[in-house]
C-alpha cells in the first residue's frame, strides 16, 4: 500500500514539475472542482448510456446476448439449455459466494460474479453522481467491469462464436470515424483551403482546434482547449482571444461555435482594428479572419 502510495506521488511529480505544478493543479484539479457544483444526475445518467451506444455497441449486444441466453436456459427444454447456458458452475457456489455458508460464515468467500457485478454497479454510480463534469472519454471506465462480467456469464462456444460474428461489423461501423476519417465538407472545407495558403509555421486562433490541425498548422499552447466549460469559467473571454490574436506569428482568427469563440459578437470589429480582414468566402463571411502580411515568429 505504501509503495502505490511512493509510486503515485512520483509519477504525478514527475509529470507535474516540468510544467509548474501550481500550473498542473490550477487546469487539472480546479478546472474540475470549479464546474463541480453544476452537476446533473438525470443528464449524467443519459450522457452514460448514449455514449455506450456510440462507441460500445458490441459490447452491450454481447451483454444483450447473455441476458437472453440466460433466460432461455432457466425456462427453456434440456436441447435449450445446453445451446445458453452461462458460465461456469460449481456445486458449493452461489451468485454472492463462491462457497456455501458455514454455520458461523468463517469461510465465506465472495464469488467473482459478486465481485465483478459490485465494481460495475460501483463504477456506474461514481461516473453518474460524483464524477462532474462527465465527458465521454470518462464512460470507457464501464467496459472492463461489462466485458468481465460478460465473460463469467459467457454462453457455450457455440452461441458466443456466432455473437462474435454478428457483432465484428458493429466494431467496424464504430471505428469508421477514426479508421477513415473522411473529408471536410462544407464550411470546414472552405476553412482548410484558406488556411493552407497561410505562410509557413503561421500560428492559428481555432475554437475548433481539429481544422487547425488538418491543415498543417497549429494554435498558441494555452488554446489547445477552446472548450465552452473553459469560457463559461473565465479562462478566456473577448479581451484575451484580442491579445492572442495580436501576438506575433498568429495569422488567421476562426470562429465557428456560439458556445466557443463566437460567444463574443464583439470580436471581428475588434480584430479588424488591430489589422485583420474577413474572408467571405468562408462560411458566412465571418467564421476566418486572416491578418495579411502575417510571417511565422523568429
Amino acid at each position: 500500500g505504501a509503495l502505490a502510495v511512493v509510486c503515485a506521488v512520483a509519477v504525478f511529480a514527475a509529470v507535474s514539475v516540468p510544467f509548474g505544478l501550481s500550473e498542473v493543479w490550477d487546469q487539472s484539479v480546479r478546472y474540475r472542482t470549479d464546474a463541480a457544483a453544476d452537476r446533473d444526475v438525470p443528464a449524467a445518467a443519459g450522457k452514460l448510456l448514449s455514449t455506450m451506444w456510440d462507441r460500445d455497441l458490441a459490447l452491450l449486444f454481447f451483454a444483450a446476448v447473455v441476458l437472453v441466453c440466460a433466460v432461455l436456459s432457466r425456462a427453456g427444454s434440456d436441447s435449450l439449455r445446453r445451446l445458453t447456458s452461462t458460465g461456469p458452475s460449481r456445486n458449493d457456489e452461489s451468485w454472492w459466494s463462491a462457497q456455501r455458508w458455514s454455520g458461523s460464515g468463517a469461510d465465506w468467500i465472495p464469488s467473482d460474479r459478486l465481485l465483478v457485478t459490485a465494481w460495475l454497479a460501483t463504477t456506474a454510480v461514481w461516473l453518474v453522481v460524483v464524477v462532474s463534469p462527465l465527458w465521454r472519454p470518462h464512460v470507457a471506465a464501464m467496459s472492463i467491469p461489462l466485458a468481465l462480467l460478460i465473460g463469467l456469464y459467457r454462453p457455450p462456444a457455440r452461441t458466443t462464436a456466432a455473437a462474435a460474428v454478428l457483432a465484428l461489423p458493429l466494431v467496424f461501423v464504430q471505428l469508421d470515424g477514426l479508421l477513415d476519417p473522411g473529408e471536410y465538407t462544407g464550411t470546414r472545407e472552405q476553412l482548410l483551403v484558406a488556411l493552407s495558403e497561410l505562410p509557413d509555421g503561421s500560428l492559428v486562433l481555432s475554437d475548433e482546434p481539429g481544422v487547425v490541425w488538418r491543415s498543417s498548422n497549429r494554435t498558441t499552447d494555452d488554446l489547445v482547449d477552446p472548450s465552452m466549460l473553459r469560457r463559461e469559467q473565465g479562462r478566456y473571454d473577448a479581451a484575451t482571444l484580442l491579445e492572442a490574436a495580436g501576438e506575433p506569428g498568429v495569422c488567421a482568427f476562426i470562429r465557428i461555435s456560439e458556445q466557443r469563440f463566437a460567444h463574443f459578437a464583439e470580436l471581428p470589429g475588434q480584430l479588424e482594428k488591430i489589422g485583420y480582414e474577413a474572408v467571405p468566402e468562408v462560411g458566412d463571411g465571418s467564421v476566418l479572419l486572416v491578418r495579411p502580411g502575417c510571417g511565422a515568429p523568429g
